[in-house]
C-alpha cells in the first residue's frame, strides 16, 4: 500500500488536500465569511492595518488573507516594519503586530524613525503583558 506524503494542492480550480493535516489545513483557507468581513470593516472604520509574521497559525492567516482590506501583510519580522511605515503613509492611525515581542518594538521603532510617532503600534498576545 502506498502513502502519499501529506500535501495541500492549490491550483486554478480549488484545493486538493492529501492526507489529515492537509485536510485541515484546507479548512483554515476557506474562513468563515462573516468573520473576514467583520474584520475588514473594523479595519476600515478604525484606519488599522496589520503586520503579521508568517509563521502565525494557517488559522489568523487564512482569515487574514481572505480579508479584502489593503493594508494587512504577512511577512518575515524586516518587512513588517517596513509594511507598517507604508501603512502610515496610507493613512493608518493603528498598526497591529502579530508576532513575538521584538516584532512590535521594531514596527514602533521604524515608524519612529520615518515620522510617524502619531501611529499607534500594538501587539496582540493571549497573555497581558507586563
Amino acid at each position: 500500500m502506498t502513502t502519499s506524503f501529506p500535501s495541500l494542492r492549490i491550483t486554478r480550480d480549488g484545493l486538493e488536500p492529501q492526507g489529515a493535516f492537509a485536510v485541515a489545513q484546507a479548512a483554515y483557507l476557506r474562513p468563515d465569511p462573516r468573520t473576514v468581513r467583520e474584520l475588514a470593516d473594523l479595519c476600515r472604520e478604525r484606519s488599522i492595518g496589520i503586520v503579521a509574521h508568517y509563521y502565525m497559525d494557517a488559522e489568523l492567516q487564512g482569515v487574514l488573507s481572505a480579508c479584502d482590506w489593503p493594508h494587512i501583510t504577512i511577512a518575515d519580522s524586516l518587512k513588517m516594519a517596513d509594511a507598517a511605515v507604508e501603512m502610515a503613509q496610507a493613512g493608518m492611525r493603528t498598526v497591529v503586530v502579530l508576532g513575538v515581542d521584538f516584532m512590535s518594538e521594531n514596527a514602533r521603532a521604524v515608524l519612529d524613525a520615518a515620522g510617524h510617532t502619531d501611529v499607534e503600534v500594538y501587539r496582540v498576545a493571549s497573555d497581558p503583558i507586563g
